[in-house]
């Protein structure tokens, strides 16, 4: 786990989900302390996300590649939290922004089916309400 990437904003949530993912495999094997260990490095993503993913002001949020990602937008990167869809709407600055930012995000077209990192896998996020996307047919 020691040599996951965390050079670039894309990269630190997708290891901040793989280590979440180990501190999952942790826990069910009941090794406690690794597994609490893992689940506290695991919500760094909050301070990426803070940084390159929360202000959508700047112009280079739709923006393939954009600062360094490798695949993808800020928009659709954004999401990759499904680990702690509770973080994440704090982070927005509460349920009815979130709700709002999803429905931008649908509304503008900036979800795109073909791109690995996009909300495509997160149609069974617990919202706080129903939030249609027809775009990719989960319609609540």
């Amino acid at each position: 786990m020691d040599g996951l990437d965390f050079s670039k904003p894309d990269k630190a949530l997708e290891s901040c989900y793989d280590t979440w993912a180990f501190a999952e495999i942790c826990s069910i094997l009941n090794k406690t302390a690794e597994a609490n260990a893992y689940k506290q490095k695991a919500l760094s993503y909050k301070d990426y996300w803070n940084k390159d993913f929360k202000d959508l002001t700047k112009r280079d949020v739709d923006q393939m590649q954009a600062r360094g990602l490798y695949q993808g937008t800020i928009w659709q990167y954004r999401w990759f939290v499904p680990f702690d869809v509770a973080g994440l709407i704090e982070l927005t600055d509460g349920e009815t922004n979130f709700i709002d930012q999803l429905k931008t995000f649908f509304s503008k077209d900036l979800y795109n089916h073909a791109n690995e990192p996009d909300i495509r896998h997160r149609r069974c996020l617990t919202l706080p309400a129903p939030i249609p996307c027809p775009n990719i047919g989960c319609t609540p």
